[in-house]
């Protein structure tokens, strides 16, 4: 029997997140007693599957032991899930439609490297075979639908970017739109991503380079260009982050808005939120669009499984 036990951090405060969070995917291996598990955690979820009996049990005496949560506690925070509904889950987490924003661009190589750091502990054998028909169906719905949007936002970007002198850019986050931003600038390009393995993820897309998350204020000073890329339901560059900066360029290819209006009151600061937001909302949209097409593909795909 599969079963997926995940958490979200939206259902708690940041600081309990991080008390819950393993301090890398080795730490998972090496302390938590399941023979069959994949862990899949990123700056704002953690989940794992696993086919071992009593995994929700075993997991959170773990957790209590490791964060001081009562069992009660646990049991509201994490989602517990098995069978054809764990796999449904994983399916959707990898095609980026069981995401609080949409398209998360570094989802399915989550899984894969999830995945493969399991297999390094030998405890991805009775989970390949499912991870692996995830990635495919993923492989199925970008061939055949839009989930991951259009290249609209990045033209506009690079048409209100031109001719600007732009030697050294700071990506923030890692979203889609962002990378392929990155990617389109020649330039030194520094990533910045309060999730080490995310950041890594970004910086092969971008071959950049990843600075500490708490050094992003004395980079993004000296800067001539900040990409916003994450997928926060609150602001992430706001005036205390660029206030150190003379000439700095903010593109915001965040879904919703993660620069603060006040950023543009910097003398020297130049903020394209307000000319890209239409068509990055146009592109979400289209993302949005897509989801009952992802849901098709994901259907068919799990009926390949005998699943209860």
């Amino acid at each position: 029997m599969l079963y997926a036990i995940t958490f979200h951090h939206l259902k708690t405060s940041y600081s309990n997140f991080e008390k819950l969070k393993f301090s890398s995917q080795d730490e998972f291996y090496r302390e938590v007693p399941l023979k069959n598990a994949v862990l899949l955690q990123s700056g704002t979820r953690i989940e794992i599957y696993s086919t071992s009996k009593d995994a929700d049990r075993i997991l959170f005496n773990f957790f209590s032991e490791k964060s001081g949560f009562s069992d009660e506690e646990l049991k509201k925070l994490f989602s517990v899930t098995k069978g054809r509904e764990a796999a449904e889950h994983l399916f959707s987490l990898t095609s980026k439609i069981e995401s609080r924003v949409l398209g998360e661009t570094y989802l399915p190589w989550l899984v894969r490297s999830s995945l493969n750091r399991a297999d390094k502990y030998r405890k991805a054998e009775e989970l390949r075979e499912i991870f692996e028909g995830a990635l495919e169906a993923y492989k199925k719905a970008k061939m055949e639908t839009e989930i991951e949007g259009s290249y609209a936002p990045v033209n506009m970007a690079l048409e209100l970017l031109e001719n600007r002198n732009i030697k050294k850019v700071v990506l923030l986050g890692a979203g889609l739109s962002g990378i392929r931003l990155a990617r389109a600038i020649d330039g030194e390009i520094y990533i910045t991503y309060r999730d080490r393995d995310i950041a890594s993820y970004a910086a092969e897309e971008t071959d950049g380079k990843i600075i500490d998350y708490s050094d992003r204020k004395e980079v993004i000073s000296h800067s001539d260009l900040l990409i916003c890329a994450t997928l926060a339901s609150h602001f992430r560059v706001t005036l205390a982050l660029v206030d150190s900066a003379s000439s700095l360029i903010v593109a915001d290819l965040s879904p919703f808005s993660n620069v603060s209006p006040d950023v543009a009151t910097i003398e020297g600061i130049t903020l394209l939120n307000t000319a890209l937001r239409d068509t990055i909302m146009e592109n979400y949209n289209l993302m949005k669009a897509a989801v009952p097409e992802v849901k098709k593909i994901i259907e068919e795909e799990l009926e390949k499984y005998r699943l209860p």
